[in-house]
Protein backbone atom coordinates (compact mmCIF):
# COMPACT_ATOMS: atom_id res chain seq x y z
CA UNK A 1 0.00 0.00 0.00
CA UNK A 2 2.73 2.13 0.57
CA UNK A 3 3.88 2.27 -2.95
CA UNK A 4 0.73 2.98 -3.91
CA UNK A 5 0.23 6.14 -1.85
CA UNK A 6 4.29 7.24 -2.92
CA UNK A 7 2.80 6.33 -6.68
CA UNK A 8 -0.33 8.57 -6.12
CA UNK A 9 1.45 11.73 -5.18
CA UNK A 10 3.89 11.69 -8.14
CA UNK A 11 2.90 13.66 -11.26
CA UNK A 12 1.52 10.63 -13.47
CA UNK A 13 0.24 10.88 -16.91
CA UNK A 14 -3.56 9.67 -16.46
CA UNK A 15 -3.19 6.50 -17.85
CA UNK A 16 -1.02 5.50 -14.81
CA UNK A 17 -2.99 7.99 -12.58
CA UNK A 18 -6.02 5.19 -13.54
CA UNK A 19 -3.93 1.88 -13.05
CA UNK A 20 -2.76 3.44 -9.43
CA UNK A 21 -6.44 4.41 -8.84
CA UNK A 22 -7.42 0.86 -9.94
CA UNK A 23 -5.01 -0.83 -7.97
CA UNK A 24 -5.88 0.87 -4.97
CA UNK A 25 -9.20 -0.21 -5.25
CA UNK A 26 -8.64 -3.87 -5.78
CA UNK A 27 -6.36 -3.33 -2.41
CA UNK A 28 -9.15 -2.28 -0.89
CA UNK A 29 -11.65 -4.57 -2.09
CA UNK A 30 -9.48 -7.36 -0.51
CA UNK A 31 -9.02 -5.57 2.80
CA UNK A 32 -12.47 -4.77 3.69
CA UNK A 33 -12.02 -1.12 2.70
CA UNK A 34 -15.03 -0.33 1.11
CA UNK A 35 -15.46 3.72 1.68
CA UNK A 36 -11.81 3.96 0.71
CA UNK A 37 -12.26 1.29 -2.48
CA UNK A 38 -14.94 3.01 -3.83
CA UNK A 39 -13.27 6.88 -3.61
CA UNK A 40 -10.22 5.43 -5.62
CA UNK A 41 -12.80 3.47 -8.17
CA UNK A 42 -14.53 7.06 -8.67
CA UNK A 43 -11.42 9.00 -9.32
CA UNK A 44 -10.32 6.42 -12.00
CA UNK A 45 -13.64 7.12 -13.37
CA UNK A 46 -13.40 10.86 -13.61
CA UNK A 47 -10.46 10.29 -15.83
CA UNK A 48 -12.41 7.71 -17.64
CA UNK A 49 -15.66 7.92 -17.29
CA UNK A 50 -16.28 5.37 -19.88
CA UNK A 51 -14.02 2.63 -17.98
CA UNK A 52 -16.14 -1.00 -17.98
CA UNK A 53 -13.02 -2.16 -15.67
CA UNK A 54 -13.64 0.60 -13.29
CA UNK A 55 -17.59 -0.24 -13.63
CA UNK A 56 -17.10 -3.51 -12.66
CA UNK A 57 -15.03 -2.85 -10.02
CA UNK A 58 -17.23 -0.69 -8.28
CA UNK A 59 -20.05 -2.82 -8.34
CA UNK A 60 -17.81 -5.18 -6.48
CA UNK A 61 -17.08 -2.73 -3.97
CA UNK A 62 -20.83 -2.36 -3.36
CA UNK A 63 -21.78 -6.00 -3.21
CA UNK A 64 -19.22 -6.42 -0.85
CA UNK A 65 -19.96 -3.96 1.51
CA UNK A 66 -23.91 -4.83 1.29
CA UNK A 67 -24.89 -2.14 -1.01
CA UNK A 68 -26.62 -3.62 -4.06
Amino acid sequence: MAELDRARALPLPPVLQFDVAMLTAREDLVLGRHDRGREAVNAALKLYPGARSARVLLSALLQSAGDR
